[in-house]
């Protein structure tokens, strides 16, 4: 039996508010891929990745996001 993903906008903001970017970034990611007609989700992704971009840890947060290690 598969776990259920209960994703939410508002989840993801949980996240960003308390400095998980990782995980924010990845929600953000999900349901962008559930609602690409939804530009707001598509807004905030990215926003952090802008942001994550200018401190240079863009490129350390998709290694860890596809090995899933946290």
């Amino acid at each position: 039996m598969g776990r259920e993903v209960l994703y939410s906008l508002t989840l993801a903001d949980i996240y960003l508010k308390q400095g998980s970017k990782y995980k924010a970034l990845e929600i953000y990611e999900y349901l962008l891929k559930k609602n690409p007609e939804k530009e707001e989700i598509r807004v905030r992704l990215e926003n952090l990745k802008k942001e994550l971009e200018r401190k240079g840890a863009l490129s350390s947060i998709k290694e860890v996001m596809r090995k899933k290690i946290w």
